[in-house]
């Protein structure tokens, strides 16, 4: 027997508040999933070096005044091309 309280179905109220509960919970989980992940992307790391294109190349370090020690590569032009200033930024993560 269904249990009716001004006309309205108090047994459909009830699932409809817990199906909204749970689509509520799914889609804050799902938001913060998603932004946990584009605040922590998987890092990549390759063995490839600008040697694999041909290009001479040499490992480079800084360290910064705070302690950190910054590495990458010094690429130089090619003899005879035309000189331009160039920077690379990629801070292992694969789609940037």
């Amino acid at each position: 027997m269904r249990t009716r309280m001004g006309g309205v179905d108090m047994e459909w109220v009830a699932r409809a508040v817990w199906t909204l509960g749970i689509v509520t919970i799914v889609l804050f989980l799902t938001a913060g999933l998603g932004l946990f992940v584009s605040l922590h992307p998987t890092r990549y790391t390759s063995s490839k070096t600008p040697s694999n294109l041909g290009w001479d190349f040499a490992r480079v370090s800084f360290q910064t005044r705070d302690g950190v020690t910054i590495s990458g590569w010094y690429i130089p032009r090619a003899a005879g091309s035309e000189p331009r200033r160039v920077v690379m930024v990629l801070h292992r993560y694969p789609y940037t």
